[in-house]
């Protein structure tokens, strides 16, 4: 409760400084879960980024993919929001007028059956690897051919874009795109219904109003949520946390389980993971 009373102060805070200097193109305020991100993690160093391999029931090309992240990234102007520190180090995003899409492919023809999965999660983890939410690009897109009608299709995308709970509707509208493109058909525009942009923006003049900060910490002082309740167990009850004192814990999910979570995507023409 102490911190998210803290960042409220800060709020109050940001909401003097931002009637001084109104957010432009090149400052675009940050969200507070943006916010807690730069202040915990060094992006520079650290990336996050949902990674997926899909076997799709139609023949890809390069090409065509190409098309479909240069489409993706037209609809959606989240692609190209970028960090970067002021002059004053302070941390701030700017919206770029364009980006280039990030397509590439993997011959493994020649590969033996044994040896393909290695290869693949290696030019996963490239591909991932490949990503900055600084410098871009914040997608990546890659076809693995194994000879004949085998492939995979390896997606990376930044959480900065695409979250965990976005990403089946991120798949979705990109093999939408894609089918629509291999069936020689014009694929409809989605664009959204408010761009980041916007969001950013609103979201930003709403929390920094006096009435809202002074709401909230209304309701977070009340007496009701401050009594004193047993404090969980730690090992530096004095310490911050940051990246240094983090560890990481990376797990390979089988494909019987990766199968069993088919019913999120079978209204996209039966591709799988």
């Amino acid at each position: 409760k102490d911190e998210l009373i803290g960042f409220l102060r800060d709020a109050a805070q940001l909401s003097a400084q931002r009637s001084a200097h109104p957010p432009t193109d090149e400052d675009l305020p940050l969200t507070p879960n943006q916010a807690w991100y730069l202040n915990t993690f060094d992006p520079e160093e650290h990336g996050w980024a949902n990674t997926l391999a899909l076997t799709v029931p139609w023949q890809l090309n390069t090409d065509r993919l190409r098309a479909t992240a240069e489409i993706l990234l037209q609809e959606h102007d989240i692609f190209r929001l970028r960090f970067y520190r002021t002059l004053n180090g302070r941390w701030a995003q700017r919206m770029l007028p364009s980006v280039e899409a990030r397509v590439g492919s993997h011959d493994m023809t020649e590969l033996k059956e044994q040896e393909r999965h290695g290869a693949v999660y290696e030019a996963a983890r490239r591909l991932q690897m490949g990503l900055s939410i600084m410098e871009g690009p914040v997608m990546a897109l890659a076809l693995c051919e194994f000879g004949g009608a085998e492939q995979k299709l390896l997606v990376s995308v930044s959480k900065h874009v695409v979250d965990g709970y976005s990403l089946q509707f991120f798949i979705g509208e990109l093999l939408r795109i894609n089918y629509a493109l291999t069936s020689d058909q014009q694929p409809a525009l989605r664009p959204a219904s408010t761009s980041y942009k916007d969001y950013l923006l609103k979201l930003d003049k709403y929390t920094c109003q006096p009435m809202f900060v002074a709401r909230a910490l209304s309701f977070w002082h009340n007496p009701s949520r401050l009594r004193t309740l047993a404090p969980l167990p730690m090992d530096m009850p004095r310490g911050r946390h940051t990246d240094v004192n983090s560890r990481r814990v990376s797990v390979v999910l089988d494909a019987a389980l990766l199968q069993s979570l088919a019913n999120y995507i079978k209204t996209y023409r039966g591709a799988s993971f």
